[in-house]
């Protein structure tokens, strides 16, 4: 397992998951990895019960369970 991170041009301060179009790119050109997946992590607003709640969320490529060998509690892969 590998972990990168992307570093914006201009800021010392940002720093965050690798994502599209890094990730396809680097996807389309891996001659290497039997597999690739990437994550990012961050908040989303929780809209249940009466008031809005911060909660930490995450948001991952289709092939991040099956690269770690995890089956999905709800289906085999999902994606939204």
């Amino acid at each position: 397992m590998i972990h990168t991170i992307n570093r914006h041009e201009g800021r010392t301060d940002r720093f965050e998951s690798v994502f599209d179009p890094d990730f396809k790119a680097w996807t389309e050109q891996n001659q290497v990895f039997h597999h690739m997946a990437a994550y990012g992590s961050g908040q989303a607003t929780l809209l249940s019960g009466s008031e809005p709640q911060r909660i930490g969320s995450a948001e991952v490529t289709m092939d991040f369970f099956s690269l770690l060998g995890v089956k999905t509690a709800i289906r085999e892969n999902f994606c939204v």
